[in-house]
């Protein structure tokens, strides 16, 4: 009894952090990975973008960091627990933002980024018009932890293992984001 309510429980959560994540945004053009609002403990970092109309997108890949006397510095798991999430940030580029062009009615744009630090990222995905200008913007945001910190700050509350993630982003590929 108690596996099938944790099952129902799972379920329930991968589906309401969908929508939840995708309010606003382009249908057509969904963030696989990484998931909103999740933590890991990884120096990198897969972004998978699913675009299943042809569309042109650019992903940009922002680092939010706080002004510490007239200095910029990361937005680690542990402020954000103290500032109940609460944090005035400041986006700055952590890689160049790159256009993508889908033709057909399914691609997949994947980067994979290396040696990321222990800091707070949002993907930011932007559908482009005709005339070069955003016209829907999707995010997730996402805290990277430290390897050696063994005590997790359970910042949000979709924080998941790496296994309910890739089982998360696996059945919103096949079922679409609704």
């Amino acid at each position: 009894m108690k596996n099938i309510i944790m099952i129902f429980i799972v379920i329930f959560t991968l589906f309401s952090t969908t929508i939840l994540a995708s309010a606003a945004s382009d249908p057509a053009v969904v963030i696989v990975s990484p998931v909103h609002k999740s933590e890991i403990n990884a120096n990198s970092l897969l972004i998978s973008v699913k675009v299943t109309q042809p569309k042109t997108i650019k992903v940009k890949v922002f680092e939010e960091k706080q002004k510490v006397n007239d200095e910029l510095k990361p937005i680690l798991a542990a402020d954000w627990k103290k500032a109940d999430g609460k944090i005035k940030s400041q986006p700055v580029e952590f890689v160049p933002s790159e256009d993508f062009v889908c033709n057909n009615t399914l691609s997949f744009y994947t980067k994979q980024l290396n040696e990321v630090k222990a800091g707070t990222y949002r993907v930011q995905v932007d559908t482009i018009n005709s005339e070069g200008k955003a016209v829907n913007t999707s995010y997730s945001l996402i805290i990277v932890s430290d390897k050696e910190d063994k005590e997790s700050a359970k910042v949000f509350e979709t924080s998941q293992s790496g296994t309910l993630q890739f089982l998360q982003n696996v059945l919103k590929s096949i079922f679409g984001d609704e």
